[in-house]
């Protein structure tokens, strides 16, 4: 990952589309299991900017509900501050009874030295039935997804991997980025435990879906463990742990052909029967295949811009690729590409049979600035519509006599933070579900009449 020596042009300090720090991804980590607290060892300042990035885009659980802070000041910092740890974490664990207490501290705390670590293991020590960790935010070029991935390693630091599996036929689902409590989010861990079975194993636990801690700790009784990409920032170490059971790399199951290859991946690794696995992802795939083309035609015609973190960028531009939408820009939204990048995701692509992407530009991690300047060059050129988060599409919105509006370009909110797009039904990424429904959201999105003219479904 880049350090801040890397830094020579002013496009690198320039604000990022995901500029969110690893105390965020924190914060995100800990939110994504149901019953965890998130002590915050920091000040006011670091305590807002944690919460404030997910109250608007998670309707279905304020994360103020799981969270405070020590709240450090500068006499704090003189005398030494890890002793507020405790009784700070006790007090809340007598609200909330939480089963996970999990700390992070701001990094100019860390930088004085004083031993958090030690104090949160004696806080462990004093609360029943709940396990605390500490996650550090040292390095300051680690970023969000470095957050999540290091709660995801912690939380498996406290199990137990010393044994053999002890459920032969059964997966654990490690590197979910599960970011909400809402039906997207949902309808993504059915899609994974309905495509687990489908390869001929059963899904054990899915790190992280939302669920409870006991849940999470359950993943060393699976035999196989398949690994989604958010893993990446400490896959070595997570690998290290698991390494007595049969770990299988996957890539996020979008789009038909990234969903078939899911499953065969799996069947492969479990030992299933292939004629059974081919027969259903044949029935499968024809079926979505049917719905899909028959409300699509028109679609073939457009062509879309997408920001989104690595995977999720491969799995999208796959669906827009199998229904037959052209994709002129991409821009990877991880931070210094610690999701794999370009590299990575040229490389999914491939696998999913997409090798010609000649005309298509790709940006590494650009800034908000550059994103819109490359998205207002190819409104230029007839582009049809932008998917990506909040952040990419807030610089289009609300901009009268601008460029972007007067195109009439199709805004679809994806990935994080996703502030005004909020799914009241099950409406799913992966799978061939997922397929079926960004088809519809796509479909939706170009078919709306416009003020001063027909929809362009009818021109």
């Amino acid at each position: 990952m880049p350090t801040a020596h890397d830094k020579t042009t002013l496009e690198d300090f320039a604000v990022k589309g995901l500029h969110l720090g690893k105390m965020t991804g924190v914060m995100m980590g800990a939110h994504a299991i149901s019953d965890s607290f998130l002590l915050m060892h920091s000040g006011v300042g670091c305590k807002y900017k944690t919460a404030a990035q997910a109250s608007e885009h998670d309707l279905g659980e304020h994360p103020n509900v799981r969270e405070a802070w020590t709240q450090v000041s500068e006499a704090h910092l003189v005398a030494g501050c890890s002793n507020r740890i405790g009784p700070f974490a006790r007090a809340w664990w007598e609200r909330r009874r939480s089963a996970l207490m999990v700390v992070v501290s701001a990094y100019f705390i860390e930088l004085t030295g004083d031993d958090i670590r030690s104090s949160v293991e004696e806080m462990e020590r004093t609360l029943p039935d709940c396990h605390g960790i500490y996650v550090d935010t040292q390095a300051p070029s680690a970023g969000f997804f470095d957050g999540y991935s290091a709660v995801m390693l912690e939380v498996m630091k406290r199990m137990d991997w010393s044994g053999p599996p002890t459920a032969e036929r059964q997966a654990t689902v490690l590197g979910h980025f599960f970011h909400r409590f809402e039906n997207d989010m949902k309808a993504d861990v059915a899609q994974l435990r309905a495509l687990v079975k489908a390869g001929g194993l059963e899904c054990g636990p899915v790190l992280f879906s939302g669920g409870t801690y006991a849940d999470a700790r359950r993943a060393p009784e699976s035999k196989y463990v398949l690994e989604l990409p958010y893993t990446r920032p400490h896959d070595r170490k997570m690998r290290r742990l698991c390494k007595k059971r049969e770990v299988v790399p996957v890539d996020l199951p979008m789009g038909i052909s990234g969903t078939k290859r899911f499953v065969r991946t799996v069947a492969a690794a479990s030992g299933a029967d292939m004629a059974k696995v081919e027969a259903w992802l044949s029935a499968q795939g024809e079926s979505v295949t049917f719905a899909v083309q028959r409300f699509t035609e028109n679609l073939q015609r457009i062509s879309v811009a997408v920001f989104a973190d690595t995977p999720l960028a491969a799995g999208l531009v796959t669906i827009l690729a199998e229904l037959g939408v052209q994709v002129p820009l991409v821009g990877l939204r991880d931070q210094g590409g610690c999701l794999g990048g370009k590299v990575a995701f040229l490389e999914t692509l491939a696998r999913n049979g997409i090798t010609d992407v000649g005309g298509m530009e790709i940006l590494q991690d650009p800034s908000l600035r550059l994103s819109h300047q490359r998205t207002l060059d190819q409104i230029g050129r007839g582009l049809s519509g932008i998917i990506g988060s909040t952040h990419e599409l807030d610089t289009f919105r609300n901009l009268p006599r601008s460029r972007a509006m007067s195109a009439d370009v199709m805004l679809i909110e994806a990935g994080f933070p996703s502030n005004t797009y909020h799914a009241i039904y099950q409406v799913p990424s992966f799978g061939f579900a997922g397929m079926a429904a960004w088809a519809h959201r796509l479909r939706e999105a170009y078919a709306q009449p416009r003020i001063g003219r027909e929809s362009p479904w009818l021109s």
